[in-house]
């Protein structure tokens, strides 16, 4: 892998030197995460859930868990050290001084199964999770 296709840090501050570029392998890496995580929750939802009460409870978790993350991250040079170098290659530029968007797409997951019943939910999960990475890719190539 060269250099150029990570997700590089900047100094010994632990931070990202930049958003991985169109077309290299961390920015396939990043949508191959997108994809992988909405899969990982269509399978929770449909194998673990049998009830809407345990789907909540299941997304109340992740959600839970990205704000505990990005409070860290925040809040915790240690913290912040660790992500950067365990979680870095999947964050951008942008998510340097903001939450993360694995916070907001784990809050929108669990939207749609407070709003919707657990079956229409997991429909627009697999939507979510295989029309992102596929809209970015095509995109950024065609667009």
């Amino acid at each position: 892998m060269r250099p150029e296709d990570t997700n590089n840090w900047a100094g010994d501050s632990h931070e990202p030197a930049g958003a991985p570029e169109p077309g290299t392998h961390a920015n396939y890496r990043r949508k191959l995460w997108h994809f992988a995580s909405g899969a990982s929750v269509v399978a929770a939802l449909v194998i673990f859930a049998p009830s809407k009460r345990w789907a909540i409870a299941i997304l109340a978790a992740g959600l839970a868990l990205m704000i505990v993350i990005d409070l860290v991250r925040f809040f915790s040079r240690r913290g912040k050290k660790l992500f950067w170098k365990h979680l870095g290659f999947l964050t951008s530029v942008k998510e340097k001084k903001g939450p993360t968007t694995s916070l907001y797409y784990a809050a929108s997951l669990l939207a749609c199964v407070l709003i919707f019943p657990v079956y229409a939910a997991v429909g627009g999960v697999i939507s979510l999770a295989a029309g992102d990475p596929v809209a970015a890719i095509v995109g950024r190539r065609y667009g």
